[in-house]
């Protein structure tokens, strides 16, 4: 009878999980005017933070922590392009994402007397921007194999 017991409250549990993941997809899955909001919010802060003559830049070894800093400011990105237009290619996605990473460095070296153009943020970027639609993709397979 134990035995019996375990395999329904597994069963149970197993059900409520693809409920989870079902109710996550459809939720990412539709045109969410709340996620392309944090797009937006995300997109203005990466502008103010790319761009913001700070005082003193402290410098970074090339593989430091500005570079993770960058790959995953641009994973973010590219996560949220994908789930706010998901109609989208996936090479759009990760186009738009790279040359907005690209835009950025452009305007620091041209718009700004603090900031300078540096090739391997722009490696950062689109590490991180590969990444994360690698993961995007991976995430929306994961949620459509469960609904």
């Amino acid at each position: 009878m134990a035995k019996f017991h375990f395999l329904k409250k597994s069963e149970q549990l197993i059900h409520q999980n693809k409920t989870l993941i079902a109710s996550l997809y459809h939720i990412l899955t539709q045109s969410n005017p709340i996620v392309r909001f944090f797009l937006f919010l995300y997109a203005i802060t990466l502008v103010v933070l790319s761009l913001y003559p700070f005082d003193e830049m402290p410098s970074y070894t090339l593989i430091g922590i500005d570079k993770v800093s960058h790959i995953i400011m641009y994973l973010i990105l590219s996560l949220l392009l994908g789930l706010s237009y998901q109609h989208w290619s996936r090479l759009k996605v990760t186009l738009i994402s790279i040359t907005f990473g690209i835009t950025m460095e452009v305007c620091q070296e041209t718009l700004t007397q603090t900031r300078m153009f540096d090739i391997f943020d722009i490696l950062a970027n689109i590490i991180g921007s590969l990444i994360g639609i690698w993961l995007f993709v991976l995430v929306m397979k994961k949620a459509s194999e469960s609904d």
